[in-house]
């Protein structure tokens, strides 16, 4: 401690104390870069909030300054990983704070490049591409803002199946007809950019006179005493059927406040589409919440990532509300924090993927007035004022729609039978048939039918039904690892891969049983355990269930590899059984 003394500066600000239990380092936080970067950005948005753009921007672009590299990128600590990701977030917001004062005063040709880095860093931030175009538009570059829509639309298909926002669509008809481009939309991560009333607009500054363009207009900040943090993914392209669902999802949201309030829980097999019905009903309903729209993936079912800790989820949706990083470190006294924050607001929060109800709790809001709508892979039994949605494959016209969505209308209308089958092979979930159009999209036209027949044939459907970083074998090996995480898991998984040596979907009891050489009580509980993970499909009778192709498939696949590994001379035997 003496050496520490020493190394310490000699400033009445930092003092080490001496207490009862051990030793005290107090440090104000404008010692520290943390705290002057975070105050830096405080009054950059303040400044912001009351227009005064030009000194908002001065600020902000000095807290950026003081950054070199990533946050925190010295310490490996596990502990430091939640602090890491929030700083991260923080620094993206502000950046995306700047980029869009800077268009405001009409510095579209100072920030290309930035933009540029921006959309490269964070290719699925839709406004960033909005932006961008918008830039370029109005440097009088129409050609460059389309190729611009080009490479916004390649980055979000391939890196997550989804055709771009409703937005970007729109900006690039614009651009195409040479009229003014649309308001764009605050940015999620910077409050102050919130609007009040009858937006103001800017005028054309003198390169997009010289340039003979129409100038798009874009939203000045006005002030406001708050603002509403609206964080929903774009809405999903080709959305088709669920109606009866959206139908329960909006009499659940928007039921009476005098009533119980119940949270819709939606569960549902690997790729149907459980993310998709909740984005989509939460756009349809973003009127009901003027408080705005909390979001967050959860990741429990990410491929090879650990769920999201509840606490960091706190943190970053804190920093919404709160300046400062003076946010409780002990999770129960972050959710109450939030309760508190949010208590009384007509509020939505969407929590994506979640794992457990463990997981959820502490992110519900507080008060009659908010709602909460959660996705999760397996059924949270476990969770108190609950409506359990279960989500089953599309029916069979809303399937033909999707797919013909993806592929166009002539190529549908002329190989029915193609499209007929491909559905069928995709058992008609959402991810398969993503996929498969997406597949049938980038190769020729001609090679449908090629196509279907190599779907058609089981050894190589799972080979099939990728594209990108979208697979139905990656989907259902999450699950799989999930449920071999327990010892009833474990040998559920053994009676899931001896399932994938039969030809037919139907099982009972008592077939488990003889295929786990175990009685037919425990055969129950390993049947039980599967259709908790989406593997079983329950049918008719007690302890009946059926097993998806898809599902067989996989299964199958598991034995193969489980006896290659092991023995080959088994592999024989079972496969000539």
């Amino acid at each position: 401690m003496h050496r520490l003394r020493r190394l310490l500066p000699d400033s009445p600000d930092v003092v080490l104390r001496t207490e009862p239990t051990g030793y005290l380092l107090e440090i104000p936080p404008e010692a520290v870069d943390l705290g002057r970067f975070e105050a830096l950005v405080a009054d950059g948005r303040e400044a912001i909030e009351q227009v005064r753009l030009a000194d908002g921007v001065e600020r902000l672009r000095t807290a950026l300054a003081m950054w070199r590299g990533g946050a925190l990128t010295d310490f490996l600590e596990d502990h430091l990983h939640a602090d890491a990701l929030r700083l991260r977030e923080l620094h993206t917001a502000v950046q995306e704070d700047v980029v869009q004062a800077e268009l405001a005063l009409g510095r579209h040709d100072s920030v290309l490049l930035e933009l540029d880095t921006l959309v490269t860093a964070h290719p699925y931030r839709e406004r960033l591409w909005c932006w961008l175009m918008v830039a370029l538009y109005r440097c009088g570059r129409k050609a460059d803002a389309l190729a611009v829509y080009n490479r916004a639309r390649r980055a979000l298909i391939d890196g997550t199946g989804l055709e771009p926002s409703a937005e970007l669509r729109i900006l690039q008809q614009q651009v195409l007809d040479g009229r003014p481009a649309p308001e764009l939309p605050p940015p999620i991560a910077a409050a102050r950019f919130s609007t009040v009333g009858a937006p103001a607009r800017i005028a054309p500054t003198e390169t997009d006179q010289v340039a003979g363009t129409p100038a798009p207009t874009l939203t000045v900040p006005r002030p406001r005493p708050s603002w509403t943090p609206v964080e929903l993914p774009a809405d999903v392209a080709g959305f088709t059927g669920r109606d009866a669902e959206l139908a329960t999802l909006r009499r659940l949201l928007t039921a009476d406040p005098d009533g119980p309030v119940l949270v819709p829980i939606v569960s549902g097999p690997a790729g149907v589409g459980k993310s998709a019905l909740a984005i989509r009903a939460a756009h349809l309903l973003a009127d009901e919440f003027p408080d705005g729209i909390l979001y967050a993936d959860l990741q429990g079912t990410a491929p090879h990532t650990p769920p999201s800790p509840a606490a960091d989820v706190l943190r970053r949706w804190l920093l919404y509300y709160r300046h400062r990083a003076d946010i409780p470190r002990r999770i129960s006294d972050a959710a109450a924090l939030l309760r508190s924050l949010t208590f009384g607001q007509r509020i939505l929060i969407v929590l994506d993927n979640a794992a457990s109800a463990t997981q959820v709790r502490p992110l519900l809001p507080a008060g009659r007035a908010g709602r909460a709508l959660v996705t999760t892979r397996r059924p949270l039994v476990a969770f108190e004022n609950a409506h359990h949605l279960a989500l089953g494959p599309l029916d069979e016209r809303a399937s033909v729609d999707l797919l013909t969505h993806l592929i166009g209308a002539d190529l549908a209308v002329r190989e029915p039978a193609a499209v007929a089958a491909i559905v069928r092979l995709c058992e008609r979930l959402p991810l398969a048939l993503r996929i498969a159009g997406a597949r049938l999209v980038d190769g020729s036209r001609s090679s449908t039918h090629a196509f279907t027949r190599r779907l058609a044939n089981e050894r190589h459907r799972l080979d099939e039904l990728v594209h990108g970083d979208l697979e139905i074998r990656r989907s259902l090996s999450v699950s799989y690892r999930h449920l071999r995480s327990d010892p009833v898991g474990h040998r559920a998984a053994g009676l899931l891969r001896l399932l994938g040596m039969r030809n037919q979907t139907d099982i009972d009891r008592w077939l488990a049983a003889r295929l786990v050489e175990e009685p037919v009580e425990w055969a129950e509980v390993l049947l039980e355990r599967l259709a908790s993970w989406q593997f079983l499909i329950p049918e008719g009778g007690e302890h009946t269930y059926r097993i998806p192709d898809l599902v067989r498939l996989f299964a199958r696949e598991l034995l193969l590899t489980a006896f290659e590994e092991h023995d080959q001379d088994a592999l024989q035997v079972a496969m000539t059984t």
